[in-house]
């Protein structure tokens, strides 16, 4: 029996998602695809509702022949609707191995980017209940933790926006009934078929298990339940953090060695990892089997020294300092007056004069040593990897995270070089404290 998503049904599903603006500007997340299309026209159906519109945001990655004709599927559809459609194109050079998730990444990348450059603060995704029971069988065969479990969030915060996913409790054959329902049409991506993808053997691994008695909804039901966990568990990470963790401007943050080295395996893992992802700047925290290796290793009496995700984890003065690794930074790159730039995806970076911005290097620390040794105290020597720093032909120019700015520079100037520590994903909010 049929059963599509009514406009009553959407606007219960949209209400948990927090609030929107008055007359709300927002992104839809479009690939062709049977969801992506039901997501299309159910916010556009809403937001018209509450005075507001709706932009989809359709990436021509060119991976495949046929992606410039979804592409335009697309925007023809949006047309058709009298909606406004940007066709973005992931440019460059194409990566030959782990590709799903490269082209992910780029997508994200472009749709942020056009959202931030226009002032969009909603994305709309369109991943459903059946996704997220995939997304569970996956994480388990990683071994994943119950953050890990817990899947996909309906609200995810980036730096810029916020990533909505309001159909994660609605199954993919209720999107294909609205659809049917609307006389909507879709295209087929032909990768969802391809078994050299490991989704797509889960995804045939999901369709046999129902078929042997599984549950409808039992999958998608149990991330909520790991989900309801994460929540909890996040709360108590958040009050140890912003009562015991340190954070530097310069990106790095210390930790009492003792005290974590002694707290339950669970609880420190999930601590660990939170501040691994934040200090690293990567997506997704190291694996539980990874973190349980090192909380056994800051146990032991030698500890001294570790790395992981990204990261450098030192032992010091009865402190865990963690720090960005210097592998894999980029190289320096020239930056004009005015302009805005993201260095290493964690630093927000802006200057009053033409630049270039490299790291500060051994010949950097040494410049601000000879300035003032004071500016240097108690920080890390091997900071100078992965601290970016401003810099012209004659020198070290500024380093404003640690009070340096080259003499002579005038005040004007000076106030306006920014240099602010901007994670993807922050250690936890308000109440951290900023040595």
């Amino acid at each position: 029996m049929s059963n599509p998503v009514s406009e009553k049904d959407f606007e219960g599903l949209i209400g948990p998602l927090g609030s929107f603006e008055v007359e709300p500007v927002v992104a839809v997340a479009v690939s062709g695809g049977r969801d992506s299309m039901a997501l299309a026209f159910l916010v556009d159906r809403w937001v018209k509702s509450i005075g507001g519109r709706a932009v989809l945001l359709t990436v021509d990655h060119g991976l495949r022949a046929e992606s410039h004709d979804e592409a335009q599927f697309v925007a023809e559809w949006a047309k058709g609707q009298g909606l406004e459609c940007q066709v973005l194109r992931w440019q460059g050079e194409k990566p030959k191995s782990a590709i799903q998730n490269a082209a992910r990444a780029a997508r994200y990348a472009l749709m942020e980017d056009w959202c931030r450059r226009h002032g969009i603060l909603h994305l709309f995704l369109a991943h459903h209940a059946d996704d997220q029971g995939e997304t569970l069988l996956m994480r388990m065969a990683r071994g994943s933790g119950p953050a890990g479990l817990s899947a996909m969030a309906p609200v995810t915060e980036t730096r810029h926006l916020r990533l909505l996913r309001p159909l994660l409790t609605v199954s993919r054959e209720r999107l294909e009934d609205t659809l049917a329902a609307a006389g909507v049409d879709w295209v087929e991506d032909p990768s969802n078929q391809d078994p050299k993808y490991d989704r797509t053997l889960v995804r045939r691994l999901s369709v046999d298990l129902k078929k042997r008695g599984l549950e409808e909804g039992l999958l998608s039901a149990l991330t909520g339940d790991f989900a309801s966990l994460r929540e909890k568990m996040d709360a108590e990470v958040v009050r140890f953090l912003g009562h015991y963790a340190v954070l530097h401007p310069a990106g790095y943050v210390t930790l009492p060695h003792p005290l974590i080295a002694g707290l339950d395996e669970l609880y420190t893992a999930a601590i660990l990892g939170r501040v691994l992802r934040t200090v690293g700047g990567g997506d997704y925290a190291p694996g539980r089997d990874k973190l349980a290796r090192l909380r056994a290793r800051l146990a032991e009496p030698g500890f001294r020294s570790a790395t992981l995700g990204r990261c450098r984890i030192m032992a010091r003065r009865k402190k865990l300092i963690v720090l960005r690794e210097s592998r894999n930074i980029p190289s320096p790159y020239p930056l004009a007056a005015g302009e805005e730039t993201v260095f290493d995806e964690r630093f927000l970076l802006s200057a009053p004069v033409d630049c270039r911005i490299a790291p500060l290097g051994l010949e950097g620390w040494k410049a601000i040593a000879d300035q003032s040794k004071d500016l240097l105290d108690g920080l890390p020597v091997v900071l100078r990897g992965s601290l970016p720093a401003f810099w012209d032909d004659l020198g070290l120019l500024a380093v404003p995270c640690l009070r340096y700015w080259r003499g002579g520079l005038e005040e004007n100037l000076i106030k306006r070089f920014q240099m602010s520590f901007r994670p993807p994903h922050p250690l936890c909010g308000i109440g951290v404290r900023l040595s």
